[in-house]
């Protein structure tokens, strides 16, 4: 009788342990539907289409008291956009900021490809992808940034502030992790690695990242079908491109076209360029814009104002407007910089000189009998201008201005750019150097507020110590629209160039 009890206690033991240990694995079993590493892939038709389903960014909430604060101060506020830069920088100001200073802003836990110096695939996508939504997100929602400075840090070393930014499309909706959407998107790898109590999201982000890279979206193993990987080359005008650059495949659903244009330098800043064409078109017309030669690159050493050059870049379409960049400088191969007036002012009885050197030289000449030289014409006048619609005429031209320097405060500031500045004051700096000088045009009673912008790479300075409040400069500029208004951006400040003119 004992060993039968003994032998029932047996089976009963085996079978409990047997029941417990199946339940164990039933616990084990169960599948997390947010699981990155087994979570079913998504297939997308096209590899622009954006995925139909976030539940990483979905999931993360946003659980933090943002009433009264203010972002640049408490680390955690909302906050207005200013301008869209690319696909992880933004410029804003603080909500409830009197003085409404606008300031640039480094996404954390993301960096997105190249757009703007250089352009690389997924680059342009992202930056209108982050655009889009921030566009909306201020006009009909809300943006709220926080950081935890203790663990992240404030700034960058070049000034700019780091931060996470969450949107919202209406007044109704949940805030959501803009940084992490980037990442659940594709259009950046997580560089999130940091805990933080304050801003606890490190675990949406590599679940984001793993799930992206099994799907190879984007940045994570898929070709940017908009990117031309074969660099093929358009050769265009200034005015044409501008014109017709849909036809040229220059798109925001690409990332440019490399072109190669013929132009005059009429203008230096820093080491970019004030570019127009060399030749009108069948109109009489010349096209005008912008190149921006990138950072490195000593340009300025090589090129001056009046030469007439030949370049390879990207042009590319950003916020409906027309951009060059990425400008390929080497001196020589496939995407050679060319500088046909350095090449002409050669003295072709140097005895140092090959055949094929004289060629070149005679050529370059020949080629520049053709063009529309640079003249003191090309600058226009805007003495007679009395509104901003008589202004307009002159946007993205040359010009010469009758400014007069002005005084503002926190309140009376209508410069849009980053910089502070206390008091009154007539100039604002930011830690760039980038500068607006605050000036109006012509006469005070027409209240034509003109301001100049001064880039930060500019050499020499235009440095504020040039002007004094209550003077009247004639100032030679490029004219460029900026929000409802213009400003004239400055050159490279040569005193050979009378740039700027005190009036006695």
């Amino acid at each position: 009788m004992k060993n039968k009890f003994k032998l029932l206690l047996s089976i009963f033991l085996l079978g409990t342990t047997i029941g417990l240990t199946s339940c164990n694995n039933n616990n084990n079993n169960k599948v997390d539907p947010l699981d990155p590493n087994t979570r079913e892939l998504i297939k997308l038709n096209d590899p622009n289409d954006l995925l139909p389903e976030t539940p990483y960014t979905d999931a993360c909430k946003l659980n933090a008291d943002y009433e009264g604060k203010v972002f640049t101060a408490d680390g955690i506020g909302l906050v207005h956009l200013a301008s869209n830069t690319d696909g992880d920088t933004a410029k804003f100001y603080d909500y409830s900021s009197a003085s409404e200073t606008r300031f640039p802003l480094r996404f954390l836990g993301i960096d997105t490809p190249e757009s703007t110096a250089n352009i690389e695939p997924w680059g342009k996508k992202a930056s209108v992808f982050v655009a889009k939504i921030l566009t909306e997100a201020e006009t009909n929602g809300d943006i709220l940034l926080i950081n935890d400075y203790d663990v992240f840090g404030r700034n960058e070393t070049n000034g700019r502030f780091l931060g996470f930014v969450w949107y919202r499309l209406d007044k109704t909706s949940d805030f959501r992790l803009l940084n992490l959407e980037i990442v659940e998107q594709g259009y950046s790898k997580n560089l999130l690695f940091d805990k933080s109590k304050v801003c606890d999201y490190l675990d949406y982000f590599q679940k984001a990242d793993t799930y992206a890279a099994r799907m190879k979206l984007r940045v994570q193993g898929t070709k940017d079908p908009g990117y031309d990987y074969s660099n093929t080359v358009i050769k265009t005008t200034i005015k044409y491109l501008i014109d017709n650059y849909e036809e040229l495949g220059v798109t925001e659903n690409s990332s440019g076209k490399m072109v190669k244009i013929d132009a005059c330098v009429i203008g230096i800043a820093g080491d970019s360029l004030y570019v127009r064409d060399v030749v009108p078109n069948e109109n009489g017309e010349l096209g005008y814009t912008y190149l921006f030669s990138g950072y490195g690159k000593s340009v300025a050493s090589v090129v001056k104002p009046s030469d007439f050059i030949s370049f390879y870049c990207k042009a590319t379409k950003f916020l409906e407007n027309i951009q060059l960049s990425d400008l390929k400088f080497d001196s020589y191969g496939k995407y050679a910089f060319t500088n046909y007036s350095r090449i002409a002012a050669q003295d072709v009885t140097d005895p140092s000189l090959t055949e094929a050197d004289i060629k070149e030289i005679n050529e370059a000449k020949e080629m520049i009998a053709t063009f529309t030289p640079f003249v003191e014409s090309d600058f226009n006048s805007l003495d007679d201008c009395k509104t901003l619609s008589d202004v307009a005429q002159f946007s993205d031209r040359l010009v010469t201005a009758r400014l007069t320097i002005r005084t503002v405060n926190a309140s009376s500031d209508d410069d849009q750019n980053e910089g502070t500045s206390s008091g009154d004051y007539y100039y604002k700096k930011d830690a760039n150097k980038n500068m607006t000088i605050y000036s109006y045009l012509n006469d005070e009673s027409s209240r034509l507020y003109i301001n100049m912008r001064v880039d930060g790479n500019c050499y020499p300075y235009p440095g504020e110590t040039l002007f004094e409040v209550g003077k009247t400069y004639i100032v030679k500029g490029y004219l460029k629209p900026y929000y409802e208004k213009y400003q004239v951006c400055l050159f490279n400040n040569n005193l050979e160039y009378n740039y700027i003119t005190e009036v006695k």
